[in-house]
């Protein structure tokens, strides 16, 4: 394939991940505001250690595990 068209390729699917990105960010806006009229803690070390292992099982692994982290 020649580097036009997979590049073409990379910055399609670099708009999909923005696209899902913005998407997430609204979600969570809207989770903190949520936790915010219940008074409930912002910071909540399980959820974040749920999220980080489910996506860690979803990787792949073109991406190192320490860069998907990060």
């Amino acid at each position: 394939m020649k580097l036009a068209r997979l590049r073409n390729k990379v910055d399609l699917i670099d708009a999909q991940i923005m696209g899902l990105l913005a998407k997430r960010a609204d979600v969570t806006k809207r989770i903190g505001a949520a936790k915010a009229r219940s008074s409930a803690p912002v910071y909540s070390p399980d959820r974040e250690k749920y999220v980080y292992s489910r996506i860690l099982k979803l990787n792949k692994g073109a991406i190192s595990d320490s860069d998907v982290r990060a």
